[in-house]
């Protein structure tokens, strides 16, 4: 059984420098909607796929990214 990261881990993950890392995080369904919301807003074009992806992200997320 694989259990989610802390919260606060993926919070303070989501600004990471590392796009890998940031993707990661907007990827994992755990990540809360505030986080996944700023992910959509970042500069690297990798990382708002992830959030596109993830079956978490609410719909306005995922409108704002088509």
């Amino acid at each position: 059984m694989t259990s989610s990261p802390p919260l606060d881990i993926l919070r303070t993950l989501a600004t990471d420098p590392s796009g890998i890392v940031r993707s990661w995080v907007g990827w994992n369904p755990a990540t809360p909607v505030e986080v996944l919301r700023a992910l959509a807003q970042d500069p690297d074009e990798d990382v708002r796929n992830s959030v596109a992806m993830n079956t978490s992200a609410p719909e306005d997320v995922l409108v704002d990214l088509a």
